[in-house]
């Protein structure tokens, strides 16, 4: 975003010099280049806001094996941190250090977000959003980033961590990283985990032959697709309670 900025006050300085100047001109001309150094100023001051974090020391990883979410490359997201929500920003969610990095600009270095600064954030359509457990009496493990997977009055969410293992093989260490997502539903003002097809329909029990036939007409299986199927069932546990 900083760079479309740049570019504009480039483009426009260049287009001042080759333009005509008439005195209408010259005055349209000078006041567009003072809206937009004044713009380029105010993403730079919001920017900088990014930048208040500290350097992001990864884990041994591979291209194979690593700790971040969807991909161990940047992803254009956006977030709200320190007061400002922020759009096309490069982004990598650590799921093992439980860490949000971002691209320092200019440097190009990789910095970890302040958690206490930072509210919410998106990646490629997956919404993270910061729960605190005392606001749930402490229904869920703790107070973390969660990615709501269904927003309505029976929320769905689930809590994404990766796990380091480090074992000896051939005399080297071979690092993985296991993958731990738990998942969780909101009734009556608190979570409950959710494991298997009967622990959601003890959850819903007061619609659960309507749940039934819903799950069999639409084919969704809790073991090929949990996801899915926790928001598609409690969406339509909301339409028709």
């Amino acid at each position: 975003m900083i760079r479309i900025f740049a570019l504009s006050v480039l483009i426009l300085a260049s287009f001042t010099v080759a333009y005509p100047q008439s005195s209408g001109h010259t005055t349209f001309l000078s006041k567009a280049r003072e809206n937009t150094v004044s713009l380029y100023k105010q993403v730079l001051r919001a920017q900088s806001r990014l930048n208040n974090g500290r350097k992001y020391r990864a884990s041994t990883h591979s291209l194979e094996e690593h700790p971040y979410y969807l991909s161990e490359d940047w992803i254009t997201g956006s977030g709200f941190y320190d007061g400002e929500y922020f759009t096309d920003v490069s982004l990598m969610y650590d799921l093992q250090q439980r860490v949000l990095v971002t691209e320092q600009y200019p440097s190009g270095n990789a910095i970890e977000l302040v958690g206490e600064k930072l509210r919410s954030f998106t990646l490629q359509g997956h919404y993270f959003e910061k729960i605190n457990a005392d606001s749930v009496a402490n229904s869920l493990p703790k107070t973390d980033f969660y990615e709501i997977l269904y927003a309505g009055e029976t929320k769905v969410v689930a809590h994404r961590q990766k796990l380091l293992r480090n074992e000896i093989e051939s005399r080297t260490i071979e690092t993985t990283y296991d993958e731990k997502y738990r998942y969780f539903l909101f009734r009556n003002g608190v979570f409950f985990p959710v494991k298997s097809k009967g622990s959601m329909l003890k959850l819903m029990s007061d619609k659960k032959q309507e749940l039934k036939r819903f799950i069999r007409l639409n084919k969704a299986s809790f073991l090929l697709d949990r996801e899915l199927m926790l928001k598609r069932v409690a969406e339509y546990y909301d339409s028709i309670k």
